[in-house]
């Protein structure tokens, strides 16, 4: 790269009237081999970075989205799927949805396949990051002292960018590509618009910017505010003024804001406009553990400033925080006053220094949707994957004007530059690499998670479901009694607490549990299921009955409640229902290996051997092969056949 010459600062901006044309590159420098070497570098390191994510397992969100989702299970019940048949954390983000079905058309649930494409997400957004933040610094209108040192800025901003750990959540979390996506296309949006101001063709660059800004707004909320950072990007960098903006991209800018109005009509936040027809998603009972929007708005200056830490010491990352709403003058007020004290430096450098103001008003504006007043989960890393770039590409400047203050020499400045970089980066793979390292199963990332908030009675409740899952029941048993005990009011532990004694041999003690979460949630389907399973069990079929049906209420295409009902309909004295409720549980999930053995069983026992009873014992098994039951099953019927 060129090296950065010691010139005294200039204050003279050429404005856009006085330029040479934008077509032109400064100095030639948007041709030459070493953004392409650069380019290079930044995939290197970014596979290095993530390339233990490979191991990770899906977790947390990625089980109802991706392991539980039946609306992926092939492209045409993705394409024909019901908005009841999608998961909350997939409604109304169609390009999300398709992502997660073409990895399982590609490899079903092996993980590799998703955290390939996450991975590539990450890339292509980075080259974007880094060629944006070039060409930007080599427009005519940026000062010598930044043209001259583009490339260096850009690379070094880009690096650090790719393989901060504070990128793990979006890259490594599998269902989190979901930031990663819409971030990529948010810098493509910005990108093309730039790319067709240096075109002589611009157009093609110009429809790639709007298809970009709608694939976004199809992927996650937050691209709501796109138009609005693209629409300053151009005022600022490009023209210089609001008339040239929208005399030469009115047009672009309409189609992109058209966009950004969809996107909040279709989300109904606008009272005056007829609202989208309702599209209710799963059931989703817990949707109202939230703050209301004046306490997370309060609560949201806390966050910032954690977020803000985390940039420059990434140290105590975790999956869910379950941030504590603020309560108290010390923390609402003093975070408050640091985020208020950089909104006033953002605005006070947009009136001076425009340039830098954008870049930490677009962070701000990036973090908007989900850090002002509309209620969420109050705290979740993922949500800094852009607005990372900007305190990046500051901090990097920062370092930059440190070195040319110092009046170092041009060799000092490459060397020291070069040193400071390498340091930085190498230091963050090491931890991103680490932070990998926690995904790799299911105990590690919630053992993490109870360690650095121990407050979190869901930690403590995923961890006790990953150790039944691995057969470590009294490790289980204890994890959920600890979440009943830090949250009594919440009745998902207490339903696993239920299920966990009932596997113990503890019956009693698990109808008391289950009692106690339908109690607390009436419309939450598990406990219903479990405990008509378990009255079944005491010989209470006609309560065990009501239950059933209260769960089917609940969700009537719920298979593992279709196919236990089955089987206590069969063992009251009424198979035909039972068969009927089998043939049911199949059409909602054909891939159950267990409905099918049992609705052969029911054939088998009603009609005798028949090819309906060995077609489906043979679906169990092309499922399952190790279901040696039906297996050995089959090769009775088979034994007698008559001979040929």
């Amino acid at each position: 790269m060129p090296p950065a010459r010691r010139r005294a600062p200039s204050n003279r901006s050429v404005k856009p009237s006085q330029t040479t044309d934008l077509q032109q590159p400064f100095d030639g420098a948007v041709s030459t081999r070493r953004p392409l070497l650069a380019c290079w570098l930044i995939v290197a390191a970014g596979c290095l970075a993530y390339a233990n994510s490979f191991a990770g397992v899906f977790v947390y969100d990625d089980l109802p989205t991706i392991v539980e989702n039946r609306a992926i299970r092939s492209l045409d019940t993705t394409w024909s799927a019901q908005p009841q048949d999608i998961p909350m954390g997939l409604w109304r983000r169609p390009v999300g949805r398709w992502t997660v079905a073409l990895n399982y058309a590609a490899g079903g649930l092996n993980p590799w396949g998703y955290h390939a494409l996450n991975l590539a997400v990450h890339l292509i957004a980075a080259l974007l990051l880094f060629d944006l933040i070039r060409r930007t610094l080599l427009l005519p209108q940026i000062p010598p002292q930044l043209q001259q040192a583009a490339s260096m800025l850009a690379l070094a901003t880009a690096l650090i960018w790719t393989v901060h750990p504070l990128q793990t959540e979006s890259v490594t979390y599998i269902i989190q590509r979901l930031e990663s996506i819409v971030g990529m296309f948010y810098l493509a949006t910005i990108y093309c618009l730039l790319r067709g101001c240096q075109s002589r063709h611009p157009l093609g660059w110009y429809s790639v910017a709007a298809i970009a800004c709608w694939l976004g707004v199809a992927t996650k909320e937050v691209m709501v505010t796109a138009p609005v950072v693209a629409l300053l990007y151009d005022r600022i960098f490009l023209t210089g003024s609001w008339k040239q903006t929208l005399r030469q991209r009115g047009a672009l800018h309409a189609i992109l804001i058209a966009a950004a109005i969809f996107l909040v009509w279709r989300s109904g936040y606008l009272p005056i406009a007829p609202q989208p027809p309702a599209l209710p998603s799963l059931p989703d009972p817990f949707r109202e553990d939230r703050p209301d929007r004046w306490n997370y708005l309060l609560s949201q200056p806390g966050v910032l400033v954690h977020y803000l830490k985390l940039c420059y010491w990434p140290a105590g990352q975790c999956l869910d925080y379950m941030w504590p709403v603020a309560d108290s003058c010390s923390k609402i007020v003093l975070p408050g006053l640091v985020i208020v004290g950089l909104l006033a430096a953002t605005f006070v450098a947009l009136w001076y220094r425009p340039r830098i103001g954008f870049v930490g008003l677009a962070s701000f504006l990036v973090l908007a949707p989900t850090s002002t007043i509309i209620p969420l989960r109050l705290a979740f890393e993922h949500r800094m994957y852009l607005p990372l770039a900007g305190v990046a590409f500051l901090s990097v400047l920062a370092c930059y004007w440190l070195m040319l203050r110092l009046k170092l020499s041009d060799s000092a400045m490459r060397r020291g530059g070069g040193i400071l970089c390498a340091v930085v980066c190498l230091s963050l793979l090491i931890t991103t690499i680490n932070r990998n390292r926690v995904y790799h199963s299911m105990i590690a990332i919630y053992t993490d998670n109870v360690a650095k908030a121990p407050w979190n009675h869901l930690a403590y409740l995923n961890l006790g479901t990953a150790y039944f899952e691995q057969g470590e029941h009294q490790a289980a048993l204890q994890m959920f009694q600890r979440a009943t005990e830090l949250e009594p009011e919440d009745a998902r532990p207490w339903a696993n607490l239920g299920y966990s004694l009932q596997t113990e041999g503890e019956p009693d003690r698990a109808i008391e549990a289950l009692r106690r979460a339908i109690q607390i949630k009436p419309g939450y389907l598990r406990p219903h299921r479990e405990l008509a399973v378990l009255l079944q069990r005491k010989q209470q079929w006609p309560a065990a009955r009501e239950h059933f049906e209260r769960a089917l209420e609940i969700n009537a295409s719920d298979p593992q409640t279709l196919n236990d009902y089955a089987i206590g309909l069969a063992a009251n004295g009424d198979p035909v229902a039972g068969e009927a409720m089998l043939r049911r549980c199949i059409d909602y999930d054909p891939n159950r290996p267990k409905s099918h053995f049992n609705l052969a069983m029911l054939i088998l026992r009603r009609q005798g051997a028949n090819d309906d009873a060995r077609a489906h014992l043979r679906w169990a098994l092309s499922l399952d092969p190790n279901l040696q039951q039906a297996r050995q099953i089959l090769q009775q019927l088979q034994s007698l056949e008559p001979s040929s």
